[in-house]
């Protein structure tokens, strides 16, 4: 599978054995963008990042890759690992953008007859737990 890389910058370096990851165990015929923004019209100036977004031929699938290591709790939507705060849950996180991103979808092709509804999951990845 291929991924492009939307910023000039790549990826962060904790974010490539993800991405091997990604690459080597999906099917080829998927494609995968990295480093995305999506606009939030709903909260200008708080724009949301996504790691990747993979697009297949029936949905888009949104990736959030974490580098952590040590015991993951989440407890009302906060992380803890190894009991220290690591702040709001990455999974809900990756679970918002989708539905941003879902939204804005729906609106830029809702007004096309026959046009399928979106459909967009979120994904947590974290590589060295594989």
């Amino acid at each position: 599978m291929k991924i492009d890389f939307l910023s000039p910058k790549g990826p962060l370096p904790t974010e490539q054995v993800g991405l091997s990851e990604l690459r080597s165990k999906l099917p080829s015929a998927w494609k995968g963008y990295a480093n995305l923004y999506i606009r939030n019209e709903r909260r200008r100036g708080q724009d949301r990042e996504v790691d990747v977004v993979l697009i297949t031929p029936d949905r888009l699938i949104l990736v959030d890759l974490k580098h952590v290591r040590g015991k993951i709790e989440s407890r009302s939507g906060t992380w803890y690992v190894d009991g220290e705060d690591f702040g709001q849950s990455a999974a809900v996180k990756i679970r918002e953008n989708a539905k941003v991103l879902a939204e804005i979808i729906r609106k830029q092709v809702g007004h096309i007859p026959g046009a399928p509804r979106s459909k967009a999951r979120s994904f947590l990845l974290i590589p060295h737990r594989i």
